[in-house]
């Protein structure tokens, strides 16, 4: 078996998705690490793996990556380029706003 290279986050933070082939789509990021993100209720068939799209928070921060899986509602998104370890640190913070950094909570 092989290991994740990167730890993962657990998150609830409503995203946008954008891509050149598809309109741009609403989602929630509920994982994300530093290489890739995990995103829940999309619409149906919205993407199809190997798209490029750009993951957008409300805050106006914004990843570009490429589709590397669907399953129903769900797609899980790699980055195309690693995020920073400050730039991870951003992405948690917007997540929780009213919670303490200390409530981190890592995803299985």
């Amino acid at each position: 078996m092989i290991g994740r290279t990167h730890r993962r986050y657990a998150l609830h933070l409503p995203v946008e998705l954008r891509s050149e082939t598809a309109s741009k789509a609403k989602g929630l990021l509920i994982e994300i690490s530093q290489e890739c993100a995990r995103i829940s209720q999309l619409e149906r068939d919205t993407y199809q793996p190997g798209d490029t799209v750009i993951v957008r928070s409300p805050c106006g921060m914004k990843r570009e990556g490429r589709i590397r899986w669907t399953r129903a509602t769900n797609a899980g998104v790699r980055f195309a380029d690693p995020l920073r370890l400050h730039e991870l640190s951003d992405w948690l913070s917007t997540r929780h706003e009213n919670h303490a950094a200390a409530d981190l909570q890592y995803a299985s």
